[in-house]
């Protein structure tokens, strides 16, 4: 049949020709059809001929005979006839032709035909968009992703997309993508995301790209993305890598919840500068801190903490500080860190921690500071700092466990009282000083003492007192030491004039025990019964 012929026959004989007919038609015919009938001659192919077009024939369609199909003729097309479109034919189909191509023909279309189409493409259905393959996505350009409604494309292809056309997404179109679609992306798409992109997504999207995908977001991009840090799940929170969490902004940070703080880990805070950990030092937060989070801090970064911040830490954190930076905190009178540690923190200060205080530290801790610290804290305090210790400011507790080889490091000055150590010991805690730390004190410590401290000294500590620290005290000590002790003092190695002093003053009841009497030289007890002649009613000697 000639191309004349084909030309002449009318819409209803088109329609009566065979199936097998029409698949004998060759590409010579099919571009006969010209002229004015030829939308008439085409339109008369019913959706049952149209398949039986071979794929050549397909191929050499012009734009206007393709065009000249109605909706249901073009809906009709096998996978073989659209495998055969060309990209020029996709890209001449008007809107409606193109949405018209079924899912089954959408999915066989050529990545050279599909990717022709630019400016139509935004056409396509929601199914047709699901039809795509993941090659034919992975081969469109930026501009054509940019193109699609996103939020119909399935998981699978959402996965399938490039790290480009992942990062070339305007922020308006990564908004609209769905959890699922953001839980599909890959860490190397994730890690292609803009900083836009990323603070355009809301709680749920932020949380549903993982913890792999956060942690592979670069450093870059971390410290630009302040709307998405609120966002992150604790888990996410902990998925970022110290390097990820050192590039956070300072304006990052102070985003952060109490629940994200209670995330945080030891590598995450020991990366900070000073600037940084300044910055996690908020009241309602830093409390939240897992203790162990704060072991790594270093003297440097946390240089910059005042006393206010540091007194927000609660008594589970303080133990976590290392003994380097308690060592560090500074002692300026006005804004000195170690005055930010409150009565409810130095208690619970580590005896590690409490070695580490330098002489200058212990004498800047007030009163109640000093009073504050543990027992145990007290026994951990270095040689160099104990001669610093505001003893006048401890409890009975306090004194009582003071060891005696620190009192022995007690400052003595009895021609400058306000700068000893011994001379501050108020009457109140000196019957609280072991017998062993009054057998250690010097000579020197001894002759500090002042005479109302000497008459509360108790039984067991005048024991304790050596006759070379009983020489050692003057008149007015000696004559305090009460009557009721003087039976427990060894009075041996005294010398005459000091047994004098001891027994020649107005205090009377003072009686000596036989054993005493028996330990003294003749001289001494010539010396003392000499004294009893002369003032038999102060004192009374064995016979």
């Amino acid at each position: 049949m000639s191309n004349a012929q084909l030309n002449a026959m009318s819409v209803d004989q088109i329609a009566n020709i065979s199936t097998s007919g029409i698949g004998a038609l060759t590409p010579t015919q099919i571009t006969g059809l010209t002229g004015p009938g030829v939308v008439d001659l085409l339109a008369g192919l019913t959706t049952n001929q149209i398949p039986a077009l071979s794929a050549a024939n397909i191929a050499i369609l012009t734009n206007d005979q393709l065009n000249a199909l109605g909706t249901a003729q073009i809906n009709s097309l096998t996978s073989t006839q659209a495998n055969a479109l060309t990209g020029p034919q996709l890209t001449g189909l008007n809107v409606e032709n193109l949405v018209a191509l079924s899912t089954n023909a959408i999915s066989n279309l050529s990545t050279t035909a599909i990717s022709s189409v630019i400016g139509q493409i935004s056409s396509l259905t929601s199914s047709q968009l699901q039809s795509l393959t993941t090659t034919a996505l992975r081969t469109l350009s930026n501009t054509q992703i940019n193109a699609l409604t996103l939020a119909s494309l399935s998981t699978k292809q959402i996965s399938a997309l490039t790290a480009s056309q992942i990062s070339n997404l305007p922020a308006a179109n990564t908004s609209t993508l769905t959890t699922s679609q953001l839980q599909a992306l890959g860490s190397a798409q994730i890690a292609a995301m803009t900083a836009p992109q990323i603070n355009a997504l809301t709680s749920s999207q932020v949380q549903s790209l993982g913890t792999s995908g956060i942690a592979s977001i670069p450093n870059t991009v971390v410290a630009q993305i302040t709307n998405a840090i609120p966002y992150l799940s604790t888990s996410q929170i902990q998925a970022l890598t110290a390097s990820q969490f050192q590039n956070l902004t300072v304006a990052e940070i102070a985003t952060l919840s109490s629940t994200q703080y209670s995330a945080l880990t030891t590598k995450q805070i020991m990366s900070l500068d000073a600037a940084h950990v300044s910055a996690l030092f908020v009241s309602g937060k830093i409390s939240s801190l897992p203790p162990n989070a704060l072991t790594k801090l270093t003297p440097t970064n946390t240089s910059t903490l005042t006393s206010v911040q540091l007194a927000l830490l609660s008594t589970a954190q303080i133990p976590g500080l290392s003994a380097n930076v308690i060592s560090s905190l500074t002692t300026d009178a006005s804004t000195g860190q170690i005055k930010g540690l409150t009565a409810a923190q130095i208690p619970v200060l580590t005896q590690a921690q409490v070695k580490g205080f330098s002489a200058t530290q212990l004498a800047t801790l007030s009163p109640t500071q000093t009073a504050s610290l543990s027992t145990y804290a007290i026994a951990a305090l270095s040689s160099s700092a104990v001669p610093s210790l505001q003893v006048a400011s401890l409890t009975s507790t306090q004194v009582k466990s003071l060891k005696a080889d620190q009192v022995k490091l007690f400052t003595a000055n009895a021609v400058s009282p306000a700068i000893s150590q011994i001379a501050a010991l108020t009457i109140a805690q000196v019957p609280y000083l072991s017998a062993d730390a009054i057998k250690a004190m010097s000579n020197t410590q001894i002759a500090a003492l002042t005479f109302d401290k000497v008459a509360v000294l108790t039984a067991t500590q005048s024991a304790a007192l050596s006759a070379t620290q009983l020489n050692a005290m003057s008149s007015a000590q000696l004559e305090k030491i009460s009557p009721a002790n003087l039976r427990s003092i060894s009075l041996a190695g005294m010398t005459d004039a000091k047994l004098q002093l001891l027994f020649g003053t107005a205090q009377t009841s003072k009686t000596l025990t036989l054993d005493q009497w028996n330990m003294l030289g003749s001289s001494k007890r010539s010396t003392l019964r000499g004294l009893v002649a002369l003032t038999p009613s102060r004192f009374t000697v064995p016979t």
